[in-house]
């Protein structure tokens, strides 16, 4: 049997996938069952509150958005995470994700964001994009 894979993957991921076809692969590593994708109450929270913006409503439509959250609903393992800070971060909103790879002791955190991604590890995980994690773990 493969080892289980544990990862987390950044709300900007999730609302990637839900504006466009470009992530569309993310169907085929939430079927993956080698890989364990790790979620909290705020990362929903977040997806709902970020995708809901006026500002993506454009490009975010209601059936897109409520296919993604059905995604993360049915593939995702819910873990509880403190209140925790990391410093450093642009983006303390962030800090919850550490948290939650912390928490379930996670092999990846996959993120489009390119400061998260400048860090390259966080204890036990790496940091990387959806892209390379998918040549990684699929094509390579």
């Amino acid at each position: 049997m493969p080892k289980i894979i544990k990862l987390v993957i950044d709300t900007n991921i999730w609302v990637s996938f839900a504006i466009g076809k470009r992530l569309a692969k993310l169907r085929v590593l939430c079927a993956d069952e080698s890989v364990l994708i790790v979620c909290c109450e705020k990362s929903v929270e977040e997806f709902i509150e970020v995708s809901s913006r006026e500002k993506l409503r454009k490009y975010v439509n209601k059936e897109a958005a409520a296919e993604t959250l059905e995604l993360i609903r049915r593939y995702a393992i819910k873990a509880d995470v403190g209140n925790v800070t990391v410093r450093g971060l642009n983006d303390p909103k962030d800090s919850f994700l550490f948290a939650l790879a912390d928490a379930a002791n996670v092999d990846f955190l996959i993120t489009g964001d390119n400061h998260l991604l400048s860090l390259q590890r966080h204890n036990n995980a790496a940091i990387v994009s959806f892209s390379d994690f998918y040549r990684w773990r699929y094509e390579g």
